[in-house]
């Protein structure tokens, strides 16, 4: 009996000392399940670190890029907009201009092989518009190089499409003007690529003081005298008459390109223009239906009108008749 009460002793004293220990391995199992697991970031901070540093260089290149495009652009917009919208000026820098630039494409080998194909002398051409043709015989005689470089660019079909820009309808005065590429009145250079030199006079007029005022002094003489009619010495004006071809040209000397204008009805100018071509009489009647069917548009109040030709005048083709 003794025995059995030492057994269950002991029994009770093992449950004791059993029982703290499972408290403190639960106790131990909560703490582990609460405390973090310690984890290495160091390597997944250097990767975002990195990320950022790439997209920083990535928009910087972005950036420079835009700027080098948006410049280009801008520089190419402002150089289009001037030479497309900037009004040219109609002064005598512009005529010398466009002829200076065309000197560089007028070669001496396109020149010669000209001269082997075409005659500059007897030349008649027609200038055929799509209100008639129009028939003249070229004036070698009196205007040679104006006569050549015509003939030279009618050959180059330069003339081919364009239109008379300007009309000129008055008492005095009743015109049709063209021969520019540009169709405004400022562009165009002669066959040679420079400025033609005047060839209406034989002897020039040479001015002086007469009596308080400038006068010619002298007595002028033209080239062909029944090209230039009723000279005026105290005006220096001229008659030219109806159909005739004549250089048009700027107010300086020595400056025709490749302008030309055509005479409507007897007309009073400034003797400073040279004739090079005389239509002939079974063509006058495309040029009164020119006078009778178009206008300028000219909305001031003088008795000239001066302007635009309300319908267009556009030359389909020259030909020349005796190659």
């Amino acid at each position: 009996m003794a025995k059995k009460k030492n057994t269950k002793k002991r029994a009770k004293s093992l449950k004791k000392s059993i029982k703290p220990e499972k408290k403190e391995i639960k106790k131990l199992q909560k703490t582990e399940v609460k405390k973090p697991v310690p984890v290495d970031f160091e390597g997944a901070v250097d990767i975002k670190v990195d990320s950022k540093r790439l997209s920083a260089k990535l928009k910087n290149w972005l950036l420079v890029i835009f700027k080098g495009a948006l410049s280009v652009g801008l520089i190419w917009g402002f150089v289009w907009v001037l030479g497309t919208y900037i009004p040219r000026i109609t002064d005598e820098e512009v005529v010398s201009d466009v002829a200076s630039e065309e000197t560089q494409t007028v070669s001496d080998e396109l020149l010669e092989k000209e001269n082997e194909l075409l005659s500059f002398e007897n030349q008649e051409v027609v200038i055929k518009t799509n209100y008639g043709d129009v028939k003249a015989i070229l004036q070698s005689q009196a205007a040679p190089k104006h006569v050549e470089s015509f003939v030279r660019l009618s050959y180059r079909d330069y003339y081919d499409g364009l239109v008379f820009h300007r009309m000129v309808e008055g008492d005095d005065f009743s015109v049709i003007q063209g021969g520019d590429p540009d169709g405004t009145g400022t562009g165009g250079a002669s066959a040679f690529g420079t400025p033609l030199l005047d060839e209406l006079w034989l002897v020039k007029p040479e001015t002086g003081e007469v009596d308080g005022s400038q006068s010619i002094i002298n007595n002028p003489v033209f080239a062909d005298q029944d090209l230039y009619k009723d000279f005026d010495k105290s005006t220096g004006t001229v008659k030219y008459r109806k159909g005739l071809l004549i250089m048009a040209k700027t107010a300086a000397p020595d400056s025709a390109g490749s302008q030309f204008f055509i005479t409507l009805a007897d007309t009073i100018l400034p003797a400073q223009y040279t004739v090079f071509g005389v239509v002939l009489d079974d063509s006058f009647g495309t040029l009164d239906k020119i006078l009778d069917e178009v206008d300028p548009i000219d909305d001031s109040e003088g008795e000239t009108k001066d302007g635009t030709p309300n319908q267009e005048i556009r030359i389909e083709d020259v030909e020349i008749k005796n190659l």
